[in-house]
């Protein structure tokens, strides 16, 4: 099975300059998210966001990207560890970003 395949879940990236790749497909899991794709700078602190198919939300801050090099037929591709926020957390860290930026 293709590592693609396996990337079922809808993200948003929200970089720390406020700019945003939205309608990525990853594989968010308790342990951390794994993005089949390289063309993406995700750096700590940025945030992504999870949409969930019942329509819920649910915001991550990188703690380690953890960029990996592609190998043989494995791609380029992050495993990130991330920091689970909660809602007035992910709320607060969103408004940091989009008011910051001048």
């Amino acid at each position: 099975m293709p590592f693609q395949d396996m990337m079922k879940d809808k993200i948003k990236i929200i970089k720390i300059n406020g700019e945003e790749f939205d309608g990525l497909k990853a594989s968010v899991q308790s342990k951390g998210i794994y993005l089949m794709r390289s063309d993406v700078l995700i750096e700590p602190n940025d945030l992504i966001q999870r949409t969930m198919s019942n329509g819920g939300v649910e915001t991550f801050k990188v703690i380690d990207p953890g960029y990996h090099e592609g190998l043989s037929s494995i791609p380029s591709h992050y495993q990130m560890k991330v920091q689970k926020l909660g809602l007035p957390e992910a709320e607060k860290a969103i408004q940091s970003i989009t008011y910051n930026i001048s």
